[in-house]
Formats: C-alpha cells, sequence, structure tokens
C-alpha cells in the first residue's frame, strides 16, 4: 500500500464518516475508527514493519518512506 493510496483512502475514510453522521448511524465513529485502523495495519504490513508491542524504534523512520 503506497503512501498515495493511504492518503486517498483515509480521505474516502473521513468523507465516509461524514456520510455516516449526516445519516445518524448508531456507532459511526466506533466504524471510523475500525477502518482507520484497518488502513494502518495494512499499512504497516506493506512496508514490513512488525507489530507496535515488538517493534524497535528503528522502525519508526521506515513508516515515512516513500515505498
Amino acid at each position: 500500500m503506497n503512501r498515495l493510496l493511504v492518503i486517498l483512502s483515509l480521505i474516502l475514510l473521513m468523507v465516509v464518516g461524514y456520510f455516516l453522521m449526516i445519516n445518524e448511524v448508531r456507532g459511526y465513529g466506533i466504524i471510523v475508527l475500525l477502518l482507520g485502523t484497518l488502513v494502518t495495519i495494512l499499512r504497516r504490513t506493506y512496508l514490513g514493519i512488525s507489530p507496535w508491542w515488538g517493534g524497535n524504534l528503528k522502525d519508526i523512520p521506515k513508516y515515512f518512506r516513500s515505498p
């Protein structure tokens, strides 16, 4: 998942959240939070970064690197 795709998916996530908020869907905040977490997990998996609880701090710059 390259950087452009992550940015576009986060923008789409905001639009979906706004749409859910306007239509008064119950639990829209949780839905947006879960989808945002999914995007982050996919980005970390694509870059091959270890999980937060088992990773070193040296992995942090890898997240912002251009693929």
